[in-house]
């Protein structure tokens, strides 16, 4: 559960299941296989309805982010569409969008295609939040450079959305002192 605002006693202000228990569900999977909606998408679409209590966050990958910067595809489009419906029956469902950090790179190319990235889930893919994966630190030097750009990331992702849900999946070592 998470307030929208004002009296945490106030049951008729909060959101979402009633379970502490979230489910994160990296699927990465395209979402036909030959020709049909991706069984996968059908069975996270199916246990959304038989346990409305936990909440199903769902991470979307298309193509490591990268088709994020458009609208969904005709084979994406009735995944996102399925989902969406779904959700507005069992308020259980969270769709956040992939992208990659590369590890911190810090070049700024890169971090505008994260951006662009991140707009596109926002505003064409029904997405509130972001799986920022290839998270990782780097030694002092680059530290407080890399987390500004996280922060910046992730303020970039609260202006489109200010209940914007965040996940940080570390890379190969975690930010760590030299």
């Amino acid at each position: 559960n998470y307030l929208v605002n004002g009296d945490p006693n106030d049951q008729s202000n909060q959101k979402g299941p009633t379970s502490p228990f979230s489910l994160l569900i990296p699927a990465y999977v395209y979402p036909k296989s030959n020709g049909q909606m991706a069984q996968a998408y059908k069975t996270l679409n199916q246990s959304a309805h038989l346990y409305p209590d936990i909440e199903h966050v769902i991470v979307l990958n298309p193509n490591n982010g990268y088709q994020a910067i458009n609208p969904p595809n005709i084979d994406w489009a009735p995944v996102i569409d399925m989902f969406v419906e779904t959700n507005k029956i069992t308020n259980n469902i969270k769709l956040i969008g992939y992208v990659s950090t590369l590890y911190g790179d810090l070049d700024p190319a890169h971090e505008q295609t994260v951006k662009d990235q991140i707009t596109g889930y926002y505003n064409d893919w029904s997405c509130t939040g972001v799986f920022y994966d290839e998270t990782q630190g780097v030694g002092n030097n680059e530290q407080s450079q890399t987390l500004a750009m996280y922060q910046r990331y992730v303020d970039h992702a609260n202006s489109l959305n200010d209940q914007s849900y965040t996940v940080f999946n570390f890379g190969s070592q975690s930010m760590i002192d030299d």
